[in-house]
């Protein structure tokens, strides 16, 4: 990844955020699948209707990120029946339980929407009561009396529900996201037709800084043309709102190993924190 490309969006995001917000402004903007801040007309029915579908893939996306160290080489293991004392999986029951009640509080006026989240929540249905099984096993040690026999014989069956629900999920995913672009976009018609520029710009670094976080490839794929392209973009809106001090930082959290903690270059994670304020 080139060097400053997250410090640089941070910042962007949470400038942006305060300039067009203020705190609430931050919150949503620093959801996963953030929703726009700007509310009216039948646009308004449209965002409250996919925010809890967003929410809760986002309480999940979150988990996911978290411990994808610990999940990944889990369902590696059980693919390849290679076998361990200890298991991580996916909050399954929690993600269930979120759109189960996003279905009974909202109903999307989005067919696509309505049905990944059935299609998610058939895969749920079966994957649960394994997933249930297999979480046991470990915890209880059974393995140690019958030489992982019963890990494999549950391997054999949740290995293919979770590739099925990684198929239904990510469309679910998918879905939300481009029905949540398409609200952004029906917004900023309507800002442009009153002219209301500020409101216009504010819309467009947001889905900007989306599409260029999306860019950023962990593994050392990214598109550093695109991102270049996106963050000179950002920087022209950003001066249009008054924002003209922005600066990139040269430090890389990947190469400087006595400054910064790095999950890509040592495969364990650590803790750091970005401040941003204003001066008055």
């Amino acid at each position: 990844m080139k060097k400053g490309y997250i410090k640089l969006i941070a910042a962007i995001v949470l400038g942006a955020a305060i300039i067009g917000g203020g705190i609430y402004g931050v919150y949503t903007l620093l959801s996963s699948n953030t929703t726009t801040i700007l509310y009216r007309s039948t646009v308004d029915d449209k965002i409250n209707a996919i925010r809890p579908y967003i929410v809760a893939l986002d309480a999940y996306n979150s988990y996911s990120v978290a411990y994808a160290s610990q999940l990944q080489p889990t369902l590696e293991e059980l693919r390849n029946g290679s076998h361990n004392t200890t298991i991580t999986l996916p909050k399954y029951k929690e993600l269930k339980a979120a759109l189960e009640v996003a279905k009974q509080d909202s109903s999307t006026p989005y067919e696509d929407v309505n049905q990944a989240t059935n299609d998610v929540l058939v895969v749920l249905d079966q994957i649960i009561p394994i997933a249930d099984q297999l979480q046991s096993y470990y915890v209880e040690r059974r393995y140690e009396k019958d030489n992982y026999k019963g890990s494999d014989e549950l391997a054999a069956q949740y290995v293919p529900l979770a590739e099925q629900f990684y198929a239904t999920y990510n469309a679910l995913d998918l879905a939300l996201d481009n029905r949540n672009n398409e609200l952004y976009n029906e917004r900023m018609t309507e800002y442009q037709g009153e002219k209301r520029e500020n409101a216009v710009n504010f819309i467009e670094i947001n889905l900007i800084t989306a599409q260029t976080i999306d860019l950023i490839d962990p593994d050392g794929n990214t598109d550093t043309q695109k991102v270049e392209s996106n963050l000179q973009q950002i920087t022209q809106r950003l001066n249009k709102l008054g924002i003209t001090q922005i600066y990139g930082s040269e430090h890389c959290t990947f190469t400087e190993k006595e400054t910064f903690f790095s999950y890509r270059r040592d495969g364990k994670t650590g803790r750091m924190a970005s401040l941003i304020w204003i001066k008055k």
